[in-house]
């Protein structure tokens, strides 16, 4: 019989617990067991038998943002109860110690629970191996094989279970990669096997294995060492002698219709019909091809790259007759653009095509954009698309905001937006074809102020205003010869008529380029900045050039009026400068660039590398210096003009090399190549030829296109550390 002492203590008990949750209950605390599958996304489940009612709440937060305490966004529920978290990939960080705290509300009473710390990485569960493959290595020998979807390898151990069909129990061994080897078999038995993994000690400190694999099996009870090398041999018949033979007959057919076809050449003669390619080059010349007269020695001479350039499209642009001044650079930019246009890449041609369109309407450039839109017919594009950034996928239009902040303030780019294109949903973007699409978009961007820059969107032929006449090339230019030759005697008499006044500036010129050597001042960008801004070097108040058409491009962008600010102004707070020092192309951006998108990088870098490297003996002898002073002041000033700073860099030598219309005219081609004019590109330089106003054209263009892909990928490093 129980003694009385013990009958009154549950008595007790059973008063103090009366109809609700007994005491001992509300302080049994549930344990959180979290599980972090295959790194994907990560569940915590927690439970009470004593009260199964009790909704409790999670909170969690990382050891480096202690104040940043979250509440699960996603509970897990039974019956209407909470007994569990769901987070997603992006909730997650890595390698910081997980806080978790959960609490439950009781008859008015916040019961705390204790915290838990975690690491995320002591968490992992992979992902059952898959594509589990059996090899036939030898009479005797079986090789095992499987591929697992976790994302690293080195970080897994396996274990190998496998039976026969007549054997009790199963085997299990551990083993450190995706190959397992049997050393014997027996040919009258079959054999099962399974494979599962778990983070290794090198990674992490986790005992959660994967689930078990499908099984393989291998033999069966009624195969016997002669069916199988029996089966063996048909096998290497199919999968040998068939296939061999057949080419063989294939070979035979091509050989036959070739013949045959050589037959129908000897009966019916086929006579060439070169017009197609060379109607414009014979018209033009008047039947006289002495002018492109070239030699097989120098395939980098411009008349040579025209004339394939011709042959390939049937056409001879603008841009390329203006780039034929500098024809080692013109060589690098096409095999650039060749790339990026026409060779393997993550995007395909047509997407590439209406990529190119989009940048090129934020500048409004009717050239790229005409030029573009037949491209990107000819690549099999829907014509649909062509009617505006409404009637393409949803992908592409996403790209819309990153394409207006690079093409008119890049500096405003940020991590976020990459993220946003890169989230998973069915609309995002792999790393790879937004970095193809960054590359793309400042190409087009750069391009749109050279073809500004040099009046290129004039060519009549891709319906411009009017047609175009650059100036000769040594002693007689193919360009000239395909745009008109009365032009040249007119342009030769009214530099003779400025060569007084040339004289005078190149003096002015070199007495400037003189005082950089003795003066000295502080670092100065941000103050140059706002001195252009002071002196009015803005384009809407130096120039009177009108766009026009602007119209038919509205349909390819959204957010017109949004367009270029000064970086730096005197009534805002000054914006973060962006310093080479801590990004560069050379040390970051090549290798990020070239690791995503293979190639581009060298191709980019040999552009960047070519047009530095250009000389022209004229100019210095004019400026009586070195050309690369020049240069680096007119390229500095670009980047200076979007907030890039190089702290080895006195930027008071801009104000001493860079006269007043210079500047006006870099600063208008770069943030506002639309509002360019034929009338401001005469009035700078007059002392200057034309090849060398082509070559400030082209320092432009390169300066622009390093600038917005350093803020672009400097976001996308960003991103991918964070």
């Amino acid at each position: 019989m129980a003694a009385p002492g013990t009958f009154l203590v549950s008595v007790l008990l059973l008063l103090l617990c009366g109809p609700g949750p007994c005491p001992a209950a509300v302080h049994s605390h549930p344990e959180v067991e979290c599980v972090f599958f295959n790194e994907e996304y990560m569940t915590c489940m927690w439970g009470s038998r004593e009260m199964p009612t009790v909704n409790y709440s999670l909170f969690y937060w990382y050891k480096n943002t202690p104040n940043k305490v979250v509440e699960c966004k996603h509970y897990l529920q039974d019956q209407g109860v909470r007994v569990g978290c769901h987070f997603e990939q992006n909730e997650l960080i890595q390698f910081q110690l997980f806080h978790v705290r959960i609490n439950a509300s009781v008859d008015g009473k916040t019961l705390e629970i204790p915290s838990k710390n975690m690491s995320l990485q002591d968490l992992v569960k992979p992902g059952a191996p898959v594509n589990l493959t059996i090899h036939n290595m030898s009479n005797n020998q079986l090789q095992l094989t499987w591929a697992s979807p976790y994302r690293l390898e080195r970080c897994l151990e396996h274990a190998v279970k496998y039976k026969s069909n007549k054997d009790t129990s199963w085997t299990e061994l551990s083993v450190n990669g995706p190959v397992f080897s049997l050393p014997s078999v027996d040919y009258e038995k079959s054999y099962t096997f399974y494979v599962r993994s778990k983070i290794n000690q090198f990674c992490g400190t986790t005992q959660l294995w994967s689930e078990w694999s499908v099984p393989v099996i291998w033999g069966s009870n009624s195969t016997s060492k002669g069916t199988v090398e029996e089966w063996l041999h048909w096998f290497g018949i199919r999968t040998v002698l068939v296939p061999i033979v057949s080419c063989l007959l294939l070979l035979v057919l091509v050989i036959l219709l070739v013949r045959m076809e050589r037959v129908w050449v000897i009966l019916m003669p086929r006579i060439p019909n070169p017009s197609k390619n060379f109607d414009e080059l014979f018209i033009t010349h008047n039947g006289n091809f002495q002018v492109v007269k070239m030699s097989s020695s120098d395939p980098e001479c411009p008349q040579f790259l025209f004339v394939k350039v011709l042959a390939s499209r049937g056409r001879l642009e603008a841009v390329t007759q203006q780039m034929g001044y500098h024809p080692q650079y013109l060589d690098s930019f096409l095999k650039t653009q060749h790339y990026l246009m026409h060779m393997d890449g993550p995007l395909p041609f047509d997407c590439r095509h209406y990529i190119a369109i989009m940048a090129a309407a934020r500048h409004q450039c009717r050239y790229l954009v005409n030029l573009h839109v037949l491209q990107f017919l000819r690549a099999g594009g829907d014509p649909q698309w062509l009617r505006g950034l409404e009637f393409i996928p949803p992908k592409l239009r996403n790209l819309n905001e990153i394409n207006k902040i690079l093409a008119h303030r890049p500096w405003l780019i940020t991590k976020e937006h990459i993220e946003k294109l890169l989230k998973i949903s069915e609309w995002s973007w792999s790393l790879a074809e937004l970095v193809h699409a960054v590359v793309l978009l400042a190409h087009c961007h750069a391009l749109a102020s050279f073809v500004f820059g040099c009046g290129c969107e004039q060519d009549e032929g891709l319906g411009g205003r009017g047609s175009l006449k650059p100036l000769s090339l040594g002693n007689q230019c193919f360009c000239e010869a395909t745009a008109g030759n009365s032009y040249s005697q007119e342009l030769l008499r009214i530099n003779r008529k400025r060569s007084l006044d040339s004289c005078m500036e190149l003096d002015s010129l070199r007495e400037r380029m003189q005082r950089i050597h003795v003066e000295t001042e502080g670092r100065e960008e941000m103050r140059l900045l706002q001195q252009d801004r002071e002196e009015g070097l803005s384009p809407l108040a130096d120039t009177d050039g009108v766009v026009t058409g602007a119209t038919n491009l509205a349909c390819y962008m959204q957010d017109p009026d949004f367009g270029y600010q000064d970086f730096a102004r005197r009534d805002e707070d000054q914006t973060q400068v962006f310093r080479v020092q801590d990004y560069s192309w050379e040390d970051h951006g090549f290798s990020l660039v070239n690791r995503l998108y293979s190639d581009i990088g060298h191709l980019l870098d040999e552009k960047f590398r070519m047009v530095d490297g250009l000389q022209s003996s004229a100019m210095a002898k004019r400026q009586g210096c070195e050309p690369s002073v020049f240069k680096r002041g007119i390229w500095n000033y670009i980047h200076c003009m979007f907030g890039i700073r190089y702290d080895d860099y006195d930027y008071a030598e801009v104000n001493q090399l860079l006269e007043r219309m210079l500047k006006v005219y870099i600063k208008t081609v770069t943030c506002y190549p639309e509002k360019t004019n034929s009338e401001m590109f005469d009035r700078f330089w007059k002392q200057f030829k034309h090849s060398e106003k082509v070559h400030v054209n082209l320092l432009i263009l390169e300066a622009r296109m390093q600038a917005e892909l350093l803020y672009a990928l400097q976001a996308i490093t960003q991103y991918m550390i964070s």
